[in-house]
This record gives C-alpha cells, structure tokens and sequence, in this order.
C-alpha cells in the first residue's frame, strides 16, 4: 500500500487494524539486493505509528512493531488452522519405509535448495526413505528419492496427511524471524511428528522428544530421522501430541476469542 493509499485509509476509517505475520519491512532471505530497504522500513513505520492495532503472528514481529513505534494495541495472536479439515487416521507406515513431507511455494523452495547437503545425507543413509515435495516446482536429488504433489488448495491436507514425518528447514537470518510457521502447524494439524531447525517460531512449536526433534546440523537430522524410521509407534504417539498442542495454540477457535476482544477494544 502506497502512502496515498494510506492516508485516504487513515482519513476514512474509525480505526485501522494491522495483522502482521512477515517480516514486510526487510526484504526476504534470497534477494540479492541484502535484507535491509529504506522504502520498506519507512513505509512500516508509518503503518506502525497509524495503526490503532498490530496484531503480529509472533513475538519477535511484536517487538519489531513496537520498535518501530507503535503506541496501540499490539497483540500476539499465531497463525492459527481449523482443526475440522485435518482429519488424520493415524494410519503410520511399518519400520523402514517413512515417507517426509515438505509443503512451500517456488520461493520458499529455495530455502531447502540450501539445505540441500543434509537432504543428500538422509538420502544415502537412509534409502527407503522418500520425500514428498507439495509444491508449485520440484527439486531433484542424487541419493535422496522424491515424490512431486503439484499443491492444490484442496488436496494439500490430504497430500500432507498421507506423509509419516514433517520437516522444516529455513534460514538462521532476520526475515526468517518473522516466519509464522504455517507448514509445521499444518504438519502437527496432521498428526505428524515434526523435525526443524531451531530458528524463529520452530522451538516454540517443537518440544523436543515430545512432537517431534530440533535438529541444527546434518548429525541431528540423521539422528532424528534414525529414530523415527526404527520406531512406527514413536511416530504415532508424537503425532498425537503434536495435533493436542494444535488445539491448544494454533487453532482457528482459541484464535477468534482473540480477536474478538481486540475488536471490542476498538470499538470502544
């Protein structure tokens, strides 16, 4: 939104309420051009400074938001799914056959592109394992075998319901901490146990051993994958726990009481 546009916004409404789940005012992981852009940064202090809320999908964009001088309400509210469209069976697959799923667009997918080395690692440690890529673009590997599930709004739940284990990897940067983490919530909706990298949402979302592994280098990914590769009732159980802390945090209904005092404060 230009400033134009903003100001003819500002003039009109009651009150603005600003929802805030990127990093808008740095430019992304993969831009050539560096994170850091004038235009960006100031065209967020306004919104910052004019919004009567900002109600941010993490900590870290509440803080920025406040950095950046707002003085209305700011509220942590996470990205948040309706639990009703992932329905999981907990069907799991036998010992030694696991298939992992990552869920992006194109441009996320270059992120993984990064991560390319450890992918490679699993692949030759472990070679009954697949990957299944919902994308709008594939990668090809070496070692590491893939499945190609062109992503359709319909069918992701199902495509991701039909995996054994989520993985996440993303940049240790600064726009990575203003991620939201919709494809690990999407895992856990799933009944997935999840293994990431501890950047951004992903400590707050993974309890390690508990839903799923943290795992910051190619020997913690081996480990990781290693232990729910040997053991289908592990992946079970983990994955019932990850859809409970789904509904307790990421859930469309904790989320609406949320907003819906937001709105009461505004309009008041």
């Amino acid at each position: 939104m230009g400033i134009v546009e903003w100001k003819i916004l500002r003039t009109r409404a009651k009150w603005i309420g600003f929802e805030l789940d990127d990093a808008v005012f740095l430019r992304d992981s993969y831009s050539e051009k560096g994170f850091h852009d004038i235009r960006r940064s100031a065209r967020f202090r306004r919104i910052a400074n004019e919004s009567d809320a900002i109600i941010a999908g993490n900590k870290h964009l509440a803080c920025v938001s406040r950095e950046y001088g707002s003085k209305g309400i700011i509220e942590v509210i996470p990205t948040s799914v309706n639990m009703a469209i992932y329905d999981k069976d907990y069907g799991v697959s036998s010992n030694k056959h696991m298939s992992l799923v990552w869920i992006g667009s194109s441009s996320t997918l270059q992120g993984l592109d990064r991560f390319r080395n450890t992918l490679e690692k699993i692949g030759q440690t472990f070679p009954d394992v697949v990957l299944k890529l919902i994308c709008d673009k594939f990668l090809n590997f070496d070692f590491l075998r893939t499945e190609e599930i062109p992503w359709t709004e319909k069918n992701e739940n199902r495509d991701i319901s039909t995996a054994d284990v989520g993985i996440s990897w993303i940049p240790d940067d600064p726009w990575s901490k203003g991620k939201c983490g919709l494809k690990v919530i999407q895992y856990m909706a799933s009944g997935l146990p999840v293994v990431a990298n501890s950047v951004g949402v992903h400590p707050e979302m993974i309890q390690q051993g508990c839903n799923g592994f943290l795992a910051d280098n190619t020997d913690d990914w081996i480990r990781a994958i290693s232990q729910l590769l040997d053991d289908a009732s592990m992946r079970k159980e983990m994955g019932n726990r990850s859809r409970q802390i789904v509904k307790t945090c990421y859930s469309t209904v904790n989320a609406l009481d949320k907003w819906v005092k937001i709105f009461k404060c505004l309009k008041n």
